[in-house]
């Protein structure tokens, strides 16, 4: 098959368009392109390949400790549910797909009293907070998130024709550390991520499609089950009406037929987020109650230091999540992905500016409207993670075909290979210090960084000190302070040691690390302590910036 590198600037070949329709432009409709250059195999190893190891690293951290939403978003529902015996949550701060979700998890549970004869919602009841049931969950919506990673690749392959760039982009989608943690919360951001990609890929074959009704019906249910995983999904339904708009104008319908489509659109739409919802009618005034409840908290309230200024604070913290966190746990390897991501977007906007609109439509709407929330949580947009990974897949591929140099071509394409591995490194390397992590591990690591930076001296919090004098590490670090101490140049302090002052933090641009299991970026989740294990490590600057008391 040649050089691997040469590969990935060789296939896909598309020249900086002028506008105009060429040889290498897709057309819009019609057949898919051919894969170029390879069998069926190529089409399915790479997506294989990417699942399993997503699969595999996500199963071996799913116990990573406790979460907030399961108990109060999830499992008192259900069990709300079996003590009055009636089949919705009464509990609608997010919508009821995921609510579905748990109560097929219980299957196991109602056949094991069925056949012990046994009172069902007592015997069901008195398991569903037990950990193996929560695991069972969590893989549940694991598994379905996944989907996502199908739809991603099927995607791309139905609109470049190229294996590479479809494995390209589902790597860079299911390797990101951000995606990887976030899946395997009982949450609906990972459902709500993979309807979002199963919508692009049905407004893409619809606009594509010789008849694509069938299509854009299929994307108008997609979008409905969007918002039936989290209300602001419902935005998707803006690349839905832009395609109905495309396939109406293709197809030289009338207006009326237009109207007529567009009406059928919406009734899918809004169909299939009342099925999936049932509660907004049966259970009206409770569904109406928690949804006021959730807007005047995103809107008005606020959630502690998750709280920003609505408008171009939020939007500028949310932008530089994206473009330093998203596409790879190294910020500077996520800024040049970004960058490649802008060349994606110029790149498909020149080519075909319709398409670009149609990809275009739902993040810049769902970023625009999260902006006038005042509270950010980033969970909330791990939706756009898929269209960040399609665009930095078209800009690579761009780059490279645009270089005539062979060398610089290979540089690029080196350099992508190169960021995509040290993603999935650190995908497993994350994973593993979920599952194996423990006090004594974190003070272990926390003694080698210290040892190793004689030319720092660390200020450590009383439960530090106290764990490493235990450990006997203490005595041979001679770098090491009291908390207040002059001459100390950063501080070791556990997270928990820090909440006094975690209101007043920043989320995200933090000048901080930590020592201890890798389950969630703590940069952004400051408040989900999860264990007591998690040092951190700070310069002194940054403690008194955040208030560290004694500091």
């Amino acid at each position: 098959m040649g050089n691997p590198l040469g590969l990935l600037c060789g296939w896909g070949k598309l020249r900086w368009p002028m506008g105009s329709q060429t040889a290498s432009t897709p057309p819009l409709k019609g057949p898919a392109p051919s894969i170029q250059g390879g069998s069926r195999l190529l089409r399915v190893l790479p997506l294989l390949a990417i699942l399993v190891a997503v699969l595999a690293t996500s199963l071996y951290a799913i116990d990573f400790g406790p979460h907030w939403d399961e108990d109060n978003a999830w499992l008192k529902p259900l069990e709300r549910s079996l003590r009055e015996g009636k089949p919705l949550p009464g509990k609608y701060n997010y919508p009821t797909f995921g609510y579905w979700i748990t109560v097929l998890a219980i299957v196991p549970e109602v056949i094991g009293a069925l056949v012990q004869g046994l009172d069902v919602s007592d015997y069901v009841i008195e398991r569903i907070y037990g950990q193996p049931f929560r695991i069972r969950l969590r893989v549940m919506f694991l598994l379905v998130s996944c989907l996502g990673f199908v739809w991603m690749h099927r995607l791309v392959l139905r609109w470049r024709g190229s294996w590479l760039e479809a494995a390209l982009a589902t790597a860079l989608l299911a390797f990101s550390w951000e995606v990887a943690y976030h899946i395997r919360w009982v949450a609906p951001d990972g459902l709500l991520m993979q309807f979002g990609a199963l919508t692009m890929l049905c407004t893409l074959a619809a606009v594509r499609s010789e008849d694509g009704r069938r299509w854009l019906y299929a994307s108008a249910i997609a979008a409905g089950l969007g918002c039936g995983s989290k209300y602001p999904g419902g935005i998707l339904i803006a690349p839905v009406l832009i395609a109905a708009g495309m396939v109406g104008a293709q197809g030289g319908l009338s207006i009326r037929s237009r109207l007529r489509q567009l009406g059928i659109v919406g009734a899918l739409f809004v169909g299939t987020f009342l099925v999936t919802t049932p509660g907004s009618l049966f259970e009206y005034e409770m569904f109406r109650r928690d949804l006021d409840y959730e807007m005047i908290h995103y809107r008005e309230a606020g959630h502690g230091v998750y709280t920003v200024a609505a408008g171009s604070d939020h939007l500028g913290r949310m932008l530089e999540y994206f473009g330093g966190h998203v596409l790879s746990p190294f910020e500077p390897v996520a800024w040049a992905l970004t960058a490649l991501a802008l060349v994606g977007m110029v790149a498909l906007a020149r080519e075909r500016f319709m398409l670009f609109v149609l990809c275009a439509s739902f993040p810049v709407l769902y970023v625009g409207y999260m902006s006038t929330m005042v509270v950010s949580a980033v969970r909330n947009v791990l939706v756009i993670s898929p269209f960040l990974a399609l665009f930095a897949a078209r800009g690579a591929m761009v780059a490279c075909t645009a270089l005539r140099a062979r060398s610089a071509r290979i540089v690029i394409g080196g350099a992508v290979a190169a960021a995509v591995a040290a993603n999935i490194v650190y995908v497993f390397h994350a994973a593993e210090r979920t599952r194996h992590r423990g006090f004594e591990r974190s003070l272990g690591e926390l003694s080698e960084h210290v040892a190793s930076h004689g030319d720092r001296t660390f200020a450590l919090s009383p439960r530090v000190r106290a764990g490493l004098a235990d450990s006997g590490a203490l005595a041979d670090l001679s770098n090491t302070r009291e908390p207040g101490a002059e001459g100390s140049t950063h501080v070791a302090t556990l997270a928990v040691e820090c909440a006094p002052a975690i209101d007043t933090w920043v989320l995200g641009p933090i000048d901080l690390f930590w020592f201890g299991p890798k389950e969630i970026n703590f940069r952004y989740y400051p408040t989900a302590w999860g264990y007591e294990e998690r040092i951190l490590v700070m310069p002194i600057a940054t403690a008194r910036e955040v208030g560290l008391p004694g500091y």
